[in-house]
């Protein structure tokens, strides 16, 4: 990780490539069951010749970038550039979602005395890129308004919990008020009625 980026106002965290990338246990100990081979090349490119039929096939990033400085020392022409060679990844943190790839790989082939052929009976060991490519890829802005929404539905949700919540406290409160002051206003009106119905009582008694 390298640090955040922002994309169609979503904030990122963009994974950079290192040299521990590629490593075949040079560096990182642990990453050792990436060389099975007797004689394990130097860090920064990967042997996929398993993938290719037992094809010398090889994968780095573009002009070696990054690899042990073996491979450029033993090729002319390799210029290798942080802002045009660089893989990385971008994702929102909360979903997981790419919103930025900037994908570069190299394939080299590996060239190496071959007594059989004299062609290649005094070639050096070296690995010759063959082609190298760069592919860019963006989340495009109606998918981003859509992740945006996403983001914020747990907090619209608990506004929107809280907002009833309160207008119900309300509710029960107002309810509540009215409730006692209707009862108080019933209760005095009682007493009315029996002060007014003794006061008319009384003559008829004197009467008698």
């Amino acid at each position: 990780m390298q640090n955040t980026t922002v994309h169609q106002g979503l904030v990122g965290t963009k994974y950079v490539s290192d040299k521990n990338m590629l490593d075949n246990g040079t560096n990182v100990p642990s990453r050792k069951c990436f060389c099975n081979e007797v004689e394990c090349q130097p860090s920064g490119v990967l042997n996929i010749s398993s993938c290719k039929f037992g094809a010398p096939a090889f994968i780095s990033l573009p002009h070696f970038y990054l690899a042990d400085e073996s491979y450029r020392n033993s090729i002319t022409g390799m210029n290798p550039n942080k802002e045009k060679h660089e893989f990385s990844m971008t994702f929102e943190p909360t979903t997981g979602i790419p919103i930025q790839i900037r994908a570069t790989v190299q394939i080299s082939l590996l060239v190496q005395p071959d007594d059989a052929m004299s062609l290649f009976r005094n070639v050096p060991k070296t690995y010759v890129p063959m082609m190298w490519f760069a592919q860019r890829a963006d989340l495009p802005s109606s998918y981003a308004s859509g992740i945006i929404f996403l983001l914020i539905l747990p907090t619209l949700g608990c506004v929107i919990f809280y907002g009833i919540a309160g207008i119900g406290v309300l509710l029960f409160f107002i309810g509540s008020v009215l409730f006692v002051r209707r009862r108080r206003g019933h209760n005095e009106e009682q007493k009315l009625i029996a002060k007014k119905v003794k006061t008319d009582v009384s003559p008829i008694v004197d009467e008698f």
